[in-house]
């Protein structure tokens, strides 16, 4: 039997080779470089392959259970060739009255899938595709050849886009999964074909790391000049260290004062759901001040030319480079990297830390349990945190007020926005 470690280190070779597993089950490896999991039945006297599909969207573990179904229809009679055709006769997810191609697909599956991400992402989503659709777009989904999609991103590849290559053939590779998987085509024609494209190389976001360039940076920020939603955004955001877009687009309705707490909406988070997060007493001071100068708006950060938009998407990064803090030395982004760093530095427990930056749980089943777990302590991590920023922008006057016992603020609360809120 095969293990994952053979699988995961098959290389291509001159000829196209078989690696046999169990019960039918083995792994083909393409000279082309392509793998997919294929399974060699008998019935009714005659022998046949059924190709599973292609790794690594499919691993050892999913092959083994799909093999073991397939070897169950085999079992009663049914082959599954035939159950695959049957599938795909039902299948009403794209319009049989026309030509499967790879567009057509490729609109199936994007009408599923960009619901479930993203509004930035599913832009992305579609720009890709639109990109694909001039090369290979009215290719006829089941003779898409792996070829054809080195054809489209070894362009990429050689003007140097990287990283946009690597994105693209990712796409084409869940739209040709989710065409296999609907028995549109036998195998993925995308699948393993990272390999030939130039590797990623890792940029971390500029970020400052020594606590020192982060009280000046606080200190700068004080003596910006401009529009009051980009000084305010700035101001906030080392506080609460969100996704850029998740502050942006903040409305006054999300924010409840009478329990500190901000609750940003699944629809504007990277993973699609409610995120919670706690309130210092600092961002309260700074929400008072906006909130007079807001006009009105149901965006925290009204845009200039009207209140009725929030303020771009580059606004608050030109601002930093009016400061002098060019790209290598600090981005928006960088505020997230600035307090998971010193956090983790300052031995706040790693999970406080992750669940804060809304970062997605790999154990799906641990995820689910952890959803709202932590509150309380991540109320004390982020006032300590805001105080501690305090002390290294002006050590001889911070002094925060410390939240109740439960981490809320209602006396500040009253004093700060009243009856008005």
């Amino acid at each position: 039997m095969l293990n994952a470690y053979q699988v995961k280190n098959s290389k291509p070779r001159d000829t196209s080779y078989k690696m046999a597993d169990a019960n039918g089950l083995y792994f083909y490896v393409a000279a082309s470089g392509s793998k997919t999991w294929r399974y060699r039945y008998r019935i009714n006297g005659r022998e046949s392959t059924y190709v599973i599909g292609g790794f690594p969207a499919v691993s050892l573990e999913e092959a083994r259970i799909a093999r073991n179904n397939l070897k169950e229809l085999v079992r009663n009679g049914i082959n599954p060739a035939n159950a695959r055709k049957e599938t795909l006769k039902n299948d009403v997810s794209v319009p049989k009255e026309q030509p499967q191609t790879f567009s057509l697909v490729a609109a199936a599956w994007a009408e599923k899938h960009i619901p479930t991400v993203s509004i930035q992402h599913g832009k992305r989503i579609s720009s890709i595709l639109e990109h694909v659709h001039r090369f290979i777009g009215d290719v006829s989904i089941h003779e898409i050849t792996p070829k054809q999609i080195l054809a489209v991103v070894s362009r990429l590849d050689k003007d140097g886009k990287i990283a946009t290559a690597h994105k693209v053939l990712n796409v084409c590779q869940q739209v040709l999964e989710y065409s296999r998987i609907t028995g549109l085509c036998q195998y993925n024609a995308a699948s393993g074909l990272a390999k030939v494209l130039r590797p990623v190389e890792s940029k971390h976001r500029s970020a400052l790391v020594k606590p020192e360039e982060i009280g000046k940076l606080l200190n700068d920020l004080d003596t910006l000049a401009g529009h009051p939603s980009t000084i305010y955004f700035l101001k906030i955001m080392p506080y609460v260290f969100v996704r850029s877009s998740e502050l942006r687009l903040a409305r006054w309705q999300e924010f409840d004062f009478d329990n500190g707490l901000w609750r940003i909406p699944g629809s504007r988070m990277k993973m699609k759901r409610d995120e919670l997060v706690p309130l210092s007493v600092q961002v309260f001071v700074y929400l008072q001040e906006l909130k007079v100068k807001s006009r009105g708006s149901e965006f925290v950060f009204p845009g200039r030319k009207s209140p009725n938009q929030p303020i771009s998407a580059y606004t608050a990064l030109k601002a930093l480079r009016r400061l002098g803090y060019e790209k290598d030395i600090m981005s928006v982004h960088g505020f997230r990297t600035v307090a998971s760093s010193l956090l983790n530095e300052q031995a706040y427990h790693p999970d406080w830390i992750e669940r804060q930056l809304a970062h997605r749980e790999k154990n799906s089943a641990r995820g689910a349990y952890n959803r709202a777990e932590y509150l309380l302590e991540r109320r004390r991590m982020m006032q300590e945190w805001a105080d501690y920023l305090g002390k290294l922008k002006k050590p001889s006057t911070n002094k925060a007020r410390k939240p109740s016992e439960d981490g809320a603020f209602p006396d500040l609360f009253d004093e700060l926005f009243g009856e008005e809120t």
